[in-house]
């Protein structure tokens, strides 16, 4: 697991819960860092600049800690769920797993960027 790249499972707009957020996941045994936390807290208007803070975990844990994080109870909290986008993929709008460019659904929920057929 030392070897393991980091990936971004959650991003916020503002800082306010990411260190209630990294304090879960790592009471759950998960290693979690935090990225443009610094620059979104000096100027948070520019959050969407920086992609906002960005809540990373190891790969091989990614998955773990999005279920984690869509446990939690973040009321009001502007954040967007979690894309493990790993060498430029996209993330699924549906579960947040990978969903690579040359796929047509979701390999892990099925969801589709088609629309459906009109009855």
């Amino acid at each position: 697991m030392s070897n393991d790249r980091y990936v971004t499972v959650w991003t916020f707009d503002h800082r306010s819960q990411t260190d209630l957020i990294v304090n879960v996941l790592q009471s759950e045994g998960i290693t979690a860092r935090l990225l443009n936390d610094h620059l979104v807290g000096v100027d948070w208007m520019k959050a969407n600049a920086f992609g906002g803070v960005k809540v990373e975990v190891p790969e091989s844990l990614a998955d773990t800690a999005i279920a984690i994080i869509r446990d939690l109870p973040l009321g009001g909290a502007n954040a967007s769920t979690g894309s493990t986008t790993i060498d430029g993929e996209d993330g699924c709008m549906a579960c947040g797993a990978n969903f690579p460019e040359d796929e047509s659904a979701c390999p892990s929920c099925g969801w589709t960027y088609e629309s459906p057929e009109a009855e």
